[in-house]
């Protein structure tokens, strides 16, 4: 039981790790098309 709950909190966190990068990376690639 507490496998299952450690798992699926460490998923949520590896997602929301995923996502703030992929938003940081689509900021950057957002702010150098607009310098170029």
């Amino acid at each position: 039981m507490f496998e299952g709950i450690s798992i699926s909190s460490r998923d949520k966190w590896q997602m929301h790790l995923w996502q703030s990068i992929n938003g940081h990376c689509r900021w950057q690639l957002l702010f150098s098309t607009i310098r170029a």
